[in-house]
């Protein structure tokens, strides 16, 4: 079940809070940088068998493997936020330009924070390939719908659905949901695992430790990668 999870004593949110605010203040030095040929290598690789994990910033990542590529909670956007000037900013620019992306089979959303759920990325990935899949945790189909993604499928934890040859495995996680005032844990937050006939990833999302870990991995493991 989803119970409530303490968010921490108010002198731990603030301190949280200032360290975003004083992200308008940092340093750009010993930023990692892109790799000029990153988009004509991923088209390469595409559909080629070959494994890879290709880090685009915070938690999105691009996997390929098992013939499929596709993306974790993509977040193109400089400012992922409700309001979007004074939202924290970007540290690096992504790890590689949305247009030097392979065509996407599918994309994995955790929960709908602002920083995971990225409507205008969606938007934009939507439009580049009409035949990527959406897969969201239950309660969040209808923020994508409303901005014209239809592909969408909603699933619960522990529902899982077969696409394009592997396994897509949606999962708990501890975390929380929230996208505007006045609905905290509306929509479930969820981690997720691709399984194939050679290869198992696994992707946590924002969660804490708890026993669902060993679980999952009792389950569905082991994993040649989990991403957390």
């Amino acid at each position: 079940g989803v119970g409530e999870i303490s968010h921490g004593a108010f002198g731990v949110r603030a301190r949280f809070i200032l360290r975003r605010f004083g992200t308008y203040f940092r340093s750009k030095a010993g930023a990692p940088k892109r790799s000029a040929n990153a988009g004509q290598s991923l088209l390469n690789d595409a559909g080629g068998g070959v494994a890879a994990v290709t880090w685009i910033g915070h938690s999105s990542l691009l996997i390929q493997m098992e013939q499929v590529t596709f993306l974790t909670d993509p977040v193109w956007s400089d400012r992922p936020s409700p309001i979007p000037f004074i939202g924290p900013s970007r540290f690096v620019e992504p790890g590689v330009a949305i247009d030097n992306l392979p065509p996407i089979d599918f994309v994995l959303i955790s929960h709908n924070h602002y920083d995971h759920l990225d409507l205008p990325t969606l938007k934009v990935l939507a439009r580049r390939n009409a035949g990527t899949k959406f897969f969201v945790p239950l309660g969040n189909a209808e923020v994508l719908r409303k901005h014209g993604i239809t592909r969408v499928e909603e699933l619960d934890w522990r529902q899982s659905k077969e696409f394009l040859g592997v396994m897509v495995y949606c999962l708990p996680a501890q975390h929380w949901s929230k996208r505007s005032l006045a609905d905290d844990n509306r929509a479930l937050w969820a981690s997720w695992a691709v399984i194939g006939p050679d290869k198992r990833f696994y992707f946590a999302g924002d969660t804490g430790y708890f026993s669902g870990f060993k679980r999952i991995g009792r389950q569905l493991g082991p994993f040649d990668l989990a991403a957390v």
